[in-house]
C-alpha cells in the first residue's frame, strides 16, 4: 500500500471443467488485529470469463494458461490483514470454494 492506494495482482485458473456460468463477486477486504472490518472492495474480474484449458485434465494446475488479473483501489487504510472471498451477489448460495488451502469457517483466504 503506498498513500493510500492498493494493487492487487492475482493469477486466475479454472481446473474445472466448466466456466462459472453465475455471476460471482470477488471480494477483498481488511480487518484490524481485533477482527474488525476495516475495508472492503470489489474486483473487477468476471469470473465467469476464466474458462478451463480443453488440454488439461480437471484438477490438474497449468500454470502457464492462468489469466492475470490487477484491481486497484484508493483510500485504501494502512495496517490489518487482508482477505479475498467469492460472494455469491444474490445471497442465495455460500461463498465458493477455491483449489487453495487456508479457508477461513466464513470461506475467505487470507492474502497477506
Amino acid at each position: 500500500r503506498k498513500n493510500g492506494s492498493l494493487e492487487i495482482s492475482i493469477d486466475w485458473l479454472n481446473i474445472g471443467l466448466t466456466p462459472t456460468y453465475d455471476k460471482w463477486n470477488i471480494r477483498y477486504f481488511i480487518k484490524d488485529e481485533s477482527g474488525n472490518e476495516i475495508w472492503s472492495g470489489l474486483s473487477t474480474l468476471d469470473l465467469r470469463t476464466i474458462f478451463p484449458d480443453e488440454g488439461t485434465p480437471p484438477g490438474e494446475v497449468n500454470e502457464g494458461k492462468a489469466t492475470s488479473h490487477t484491481d486497484s483501489f484508493q483510500d485504501v487504510p494502512e495496517g490489518g490483514s487482508l482477505y479475498l472471498e467469492i460472494i455469491d451477489p444474490d445471497g442465495i448460495s455460500p461463498n465458493m470454494a477455491l483449489s487453495i488451502k487456508g479457508r477461513t469457517p466464513e470461506g475467505a483466504y487470507l492474502l497477506k
